[in-house]
């Protein structure tokens, strides 16, 4: 393992805030779609536009306040005093940026470690970056154990932001995500908590392929540019792929039980397509379409409107014909002190289309479905925030209109900050019925109900040194489940470290939950506890040296139900050099 070598940016050591809710369902996809910016299109803040920051999601003042800067000359002192006056929000934003006048890696080479008994033996991920004045050069190659007879294993991407009229050129294997994902079809983020979630923020991204576990990616020509009140984006796509099908409905991995990855057995997609957003006034027009070879076109339109300071209103729509079109509509309503976003969704086909799943909002893995959802964020004083979520509608599966279920989901999370001291407490529960034929032999209700309780208490005990409590429950007709964690954080100038041990009993998948962990950047950085068992984690982070990273995660987990695999000891081991 000392033989391992790693080339990666290097940010400059802050405490670490957390920037994803510990006590919710963790987003794999969400998650490594911010591990990707990060790491391979990092957002210089000297440089950075306004389009540029309010797509990387910073609020209006923390954008007026990082363009003052830049005109006034960008220096250290101008840069701590704007800092502080951001928002804790978009501080954690601002952290995943660099400073070009402090680091401008040209190479960057990324090669991780990693072993489990559930893996079924070592898997080792090497990713490469060579930058330039004329573009970016993306490597990435993967050796799974797990996914031994998959293909897509090595993948390159080159991209310039220097082609005249174009604001970024890629060849190779990208992402894309186009207006609400109607067109796509592609599930994107799950919705979270916050109003803001509900809201589409940006029209077009175009990114390098990140992982070969995500299978909404395409292989060929990408163009993108922008003018004035003008972005626009073409490609064109060529991809292949073949490897097993998985049927199962869950996967068990080192971080425990999870939705499979790969789920297609061969596929041969060529697709282009086109898209622009026109910019004026306090209107946003949004134009999409895609084709393959046998000529069939699909199109998306979308409009947003700033209605006032405080509202703002988007519709989106995959046809002319709304009654039998898929169509997504959002409104928004926002104050210092409140925040309420509604959002219909109406999904009325069972067509799951070439590129992708169909976006399932309502949690229920439905193929079609015809929904509502609220958001209301409250803060009556400063150290309070009341949040609440509301989705309901009905669902179809299986592709039989018999199928069609009700569901009702609440969730409620409250705040309490104090100076050294956060407390947090998590509820939610989700209504599912009735039962269809198929229920029967199984199921001994009408409807499924799953209530889950969650709460967390975060302790500053010294300047580098932090304790978490997490508690989470979870019970439905058939069961309860439990898990209590404890963590400790350190971090320094030089050092990063936390250890944490878990104890959990959880008897069905349906009553599996989550926990956060520490660990190295090409994790998901989560444990799904699922069965009888315990488990503990040590990671740890030397940055003694400018130019040099050395990071290690050890964990075991034992399953108390299972003597022959009561034990599994799992390890990680990075090097990172920056030249």
């Amino acid at each position: 393992m000392i033989c391992l070598l790693c080339l990666t940016c290097s940010w400059a050591q802050v405490e670490p805030d957390r920037s994803h809710d510990e006590l919710a369902e963790p987003d794999e996809q969400d998650f490594t779609n911010s591990l990707l910016r990060q790491i391979f299109d990092p957002t210089d803040i000297e440089t950075a536009d306004s389009v540029r920051l309010q797509n990387l999601g910073f609020s209006l003042e923390a954008i007026r306040s990082i363009l003052h800067w830049q005109q006034s000359g960008q220096t250290k002192g101008g840069y701590k005093r704007f800092q502080k006056t951001l928002s804790e929000a978009d501080q954690q934003l601002l952290g995943g940026t660099i400073r070009g006048s402090q680091a401008a890696p040209e190479i960057i080479f990324r090669q991780k470690l990693q072993y489990s008994g559930s893996l079924g033996g070592w898997r080792l991920l090497q990713k490469g970056r060579i930058q330039s004045i004329w573009g970016n050069l993306v490597f990435l190659a993967e050796q799974d154990p797990g996914e031994a007879r998959l293909t897509d294993h090595v993948i390159f991407t080159l991209s310039s932001q220097r082609v005249p009229y174009l604001e970024k050129l890629v060849l190779g294997d990208f992402h894309l995500t186009w207006g609400s994902g109607l067109l796509l079809k592609q599930s994107g983020s799950r919705l979270g908590l916050t109003p803001t979630s509900l809201v589409k923020r940006t029209n077009l991204i175009l990114m390098p392929h990140y992982s070969t576990r995500e299978q909404n990616y395409f292989r060929g020509l990408a163009g993108q540019w922008q003018v004035q009140g003008f972005q626009g984006m073409v490609f064109v796509s060529n991809r292949r792929a073949w490897g097993r099908l998985d049927q199962g409905l869950f996967l068990e991995d080192s971080d425990g039980i999870h939705l499979p990855g790969k789920t297609y057995d061969r596929q041969n997609i060529v697709t282009a397509g086109m898209a622009a957003v026109l910019k004026f006034s306090k209107f946003r027009i949004y134009l999409a379409s895609l084709s393959d070879l046998s000529g069939a076109i699909e199109g998306e339109l979308g409009l947003s409107w700033q209605i006032s300071q405080n509202q703002f209103l988007q519709i989106y729509t995959d046809g002319p014909a709304l009654k039998n079109s898929r169509s997504i509509a959002n409104w928004a309503y926002k104050t210092g002190t409140m925040q309420v976003t509604i959002q219909s969704r109406y999904f009325p086909d069972m067509d799951t289309g070439p590129n992708g799943s169909v976006i399932s909002l309502l949690g229920s893995r439905a193929l079609s479905e015809k929904s509502w959802s609220t958001r209301i964020q409250i803060r009556p004083w400063k150290p309070v925030l009341i949040r609440y979520a509301l989705d309901t509608g009905t669902a179809v599966q299986l592709f039989r209109l018999s199928d069609t279920r009700r569901v009702l989901q609440h969730k409620a999370q409250g705040q309490l900050k104090y100076p050294g001291r956060e407390w947090q407490l998590d509820w939610s529960r989700r209504r599912i019925g009735p039962s269809v034929p198929a229920d029967i032999w199984v199921e001994s209700t009408s409807y499924s109900t799953l209530t889950k309780w969650g709460f967390s208490l975060t302790e500053k005990l010294s300047a580098h040194l932090r304790y978490r409590l997490n508690l989470k429950l979870a019970s439905d007709e058939h069961g309860r489940s439990g898990l209590i964690q404890q963590r400790i954080l350190y971090w320094s100038p030089a050092w990063k470290g936390a250890v944490g041990f878990v104890r959990y009993a959880v008897p069905a998948a349906a009553l599996r939950l989550s926990i956060y962990e520490s660990s190295l950047a090409e994790s998901f950085g989560f444990f799904t506890a699922f069965k009888d068992g315990q488990r503990w984690f040590l990671y740890l982070k030397n940055s003694s040296y400018d130019q040099t990273e050395l990071e290690l995660r050890i964990s075991q987990t034992r399953d108390y139900g299972n003597l022959e695999l009561s034990k599994q000891l799992e390890y990680s081991f990075q090097l990172s050099i920056v030249l």
